[in-house]
């Protein structure tokens, strides 16, 4: 395409002198632009490259493109993502395809190694991620650190970085000294359309499209329209997407239209539109394809779902995050292939998995119980229309039949996206003052242990390589050295992190300690690396080894426990058994370090306001389903006894997983 070639030949681009970030919407291309950079650069240069997504699936998928694609070079392609090497070491790889926070670990070991200039090129796709909370902190980090590092320490590393979505994208061209380039244009044309009663208006232009009565199949107790627009697809041998605002709901809607079709299927009436939809809906299904994705899923390690045994044969699915890994795999392979009809899914599929599909249907302008933002409903729209297969794409979305959310709907449509903001440094909103927390630690500190930074004047030149600068203001010198005083004293234990010395010229330095070195290689945030510390110290007394349930405990991330729901009344049910049982002596030893304490547990509900006491049972209640994993239980056992689901089960191993080889890395450090 036109805005590829243009985008190429930017000055300086081709050559890997200037670095480019460039927008341009979904499916038009954008993979063909960094890929030529990447073979150029790899081949040319001789030198390796790191590619940096946000989500695993996103990541494989890119590992699963490049390996085909290279298949007859010498080139190896590895993937660094989940619980591959914690460490960041990536030997004999020519191209590393790496998660945000693998790709951090990477560059700091390099950094500290002082091997970085073996790397020619960092290529950073869905570059929006940079204002994300956490993740986007430690992406900006680690392009911070790149920056400094091209601008002081003579590093040639070209950065590209794409989005469809880049709001402010001359401000983040500006941060990395790039070139910039954005383009409108679409392989496949996008109708954004509202659906508001009956009619179905065009978004843009308030013209009336289509009237879901003249539809000539439609379901019945169809209130909003979704599932008649799903249907209708499927007979038209289109695939359609619909995003719901909730995981019941993805099943609710699944099994509605399940049903209809199933009952559509067996028509054996006389009326003649009837007669006509089930003739092709029976044309369209295929289904030994849809016996072999049943087949696949029997194999999976918690069974088949009872529900997706009764929708799959009509060619319809859900995808959520209850489902296991395996599970989502394989019904995505089979809504790509045609073989799934109607996927309706959460809206996290909107970003994580390359969907294309002719229709997107939007239920609700609710993520949850939240508002939708107008990012991700630009990436719900931006499913719609299959290159080299669609004229056009389309997406609905729907207002509520009381027609409460029509305003909210029609200003989300209209409204620009949210500037990207940096999300390592902050003020506070109040003052205006540097707002000193995890992240702003963190950004600084790691960039010390690496043996990158010293001096006060690099600290300060390297925050001024940051977005936060180029966005908002330098930090005074006060500020900063305010931030430094936090990190030489992490606690009121007296904890530190770096030290401030004196070297033989008499300069001031600052050097990590041996906690600041063991936070480095963790990857733990400082706090919690300080929490760590001091709860492991005090389990050393009393650890209890003739069980794994002490060990697991330890090893379930704190983060976002908060969000968490567990089964109050069957954690009860474990707990008083545990007490009544003589042959339980050695876990009610693990309760009593643990200080777990079942009048709170006979208090306490979902409803019950979060503390850290009660992140403490619901890490417990999870060491529990962990045990009985460890013990070879099935998933589908576990999930259904800790009424936990497959996916959260899944990801709790995943990340436990993870979690204990950050926290092995950090007592050896």
């Amino acid at each position: 395409m036109k805005w590829q070639y243009e985008a190429l030949h930017l000055p300086g681009v081709l050559e890997g002198k200037n670095n480019l970030i460039f927008s341009a919407p979904t499916s038009a291309g954008k993979t063909i632009v960094s890929d030529v950079l990447l073979i150029r650069s790899v081949m040319l240069k001789q030198r390796k490259a790191l590619i940096i997504l946000p989500y695993i699936s996103l990541a494989n998928e890119k590992v699963t493109a490049l390996e085909y694609m290279l298949k007859y070079s010498k080139l190896q392609v590895a993937g660094f993502m989940g619980n591959s090497l914690p460490n960041g070491r990536f030997p004999g790889a020519d191209i590393a395809v790496c998660t945000i926070e693998k790709a951090n670990n990477i560059i700091n070991r390099l950094i500290e190694e002082n091997t970085l200039k073996d790397v020619g090129m960092v290529i950073v796709d869905e570059f929006h991620e940079v204002g994300m909370s956490e993740r986007g902190a430690i992406l900006e980090q680690t392009l911070s650190k790149l920056n400094y590092c091209k601008k002081y320490l003579d590093v040639d590393i070209q950065i590209v970085g794409m989005s469809a979505t880049l709001p402010n994208i001359d401000q983040m061209s500006m941060w990395l000294d790039a070139q910039c380039y954005v383009t409108t244009e679409r392989p496949v044309p996008l109708r954004e359309m509202i659906k508001i009663d009956k009619i179905i208006y065009d978004a843009k232009t308030n013209e009336e499209v289509f009237n879901i009565d003249n539809l000539e199949v439609k379901v019945t107790g169809d209130t909003k329209g979704t599932l008649s627009m799903a249907l209708d697809s499927i007979i038209l041998n289109n695939g359609v997407l619909i995003f719901c605002e909730s995981k019941t709901l993805t099943e609710t809607l699944a099994r509605n239209l399940s049903k209809t079709i199933h009952n559509l299927k067996a028509y054996s009436g006389e009326v003649d539109r009837f007669l006509r939809a089930k003739e092709q809906l029976i044309a369209n299904l295929r289904n030994a394809q849809l016996e072999e994705i049943i087949e696949q899923l029997k194999k999976c390690p918690s069974k088949l779902d009872d529900n997706l045994r009764e929708f799959i044969p009509n060619s319809v699915a859900f995808h959520h995050a209850g489902l296991s890994m395996q599970e989502r795999d394989i019904i995505e392979s089979g809504f790509k292939n045609g073989s799934i009809k109607a996927l309706f899914a959460t809206p996290t599929l909107s970003s994580g998995v390359n969907l294309p599909v002719r229709r997107v249907v939007i239920h609700s302008a609710k993520v949850g119980i939240e508002n939708m933002s107008a990012l991700t409903y630009r990436q719900m729209c931006g499913r719609a229309g299959r290159k080299n297969i669609d004229d056009q794409g389309e997406s609905i979305i729907i207002v509520n039949p009381n027609r409460r959310d029509e305003e909210y709907i029609q200003k989300l449509i209209h409204a620009p996206l949210e500037p990207i903001k940096s999300k390592a440094i902050e003020l506070n909103p109040t003052t205006g003052q540097l707002l000193i927390n995890e992240r702003s630690k963190r950004f600084v500190l790691e960039s010390i242990a690496t043996g990158m930074l010293s001096t006060f004047d690099e600290i300060k030149d390297f925050v001024g390589c940051s977005f936060f600068v180029q966005q908002s203001r330098q930090l005074t010198d006060d500020e900063l050295n305010l931030l430094l005083d936090q990190l030489i004293v992490l606690s009121d234990q007296g904890d530190q992190s770096i030290q401030r010395i004196i070297d033989e010229k008499g300069v001031q330095r600052f050097v990590p300690s041996k906690l600041g070195v063991g936070i480095l290689a963790s990857s733990f945030p400082p706090d919690e690396a300080i929490r760590l510390k001091h709860e492991l110290c005090e389990a050393m007394d009393g650890l209890s080894l003739n069980c794994d349930l002490h060990l697991l405990y330890y090893v379930i991330p704190n983060s976002n426990l908060d969000t968490k729901r567990i089964d109050w009344q069957k954690y009860r049910d474990i707990l008083l058994q545990i007490t009544e049982d003589a042959k339980k002596a050695h876990i009610r030893k693990v309760m009593n370090n643990l200080k777990i304490c079942i009048g709170f547990v006979q208090r306490t509900n979902d409803q019950t306001p979060y503390t850290g006491e009660k992140g403490k049972h619901i890490k417990f209640y999870y060491a529990f389903a962990l045990c009985d994993i460890m013990r070879e239980k099935t998933l589908k056992e576990v999930s259904e006894k800790y009424k936990i689901n497959r996916g959260e089960l899944q990801a709790l191993q995943q990340r436990s997983s993870s979690y204990c080889g950050m926290l092995s890395i950090f007592a050896k450090n």
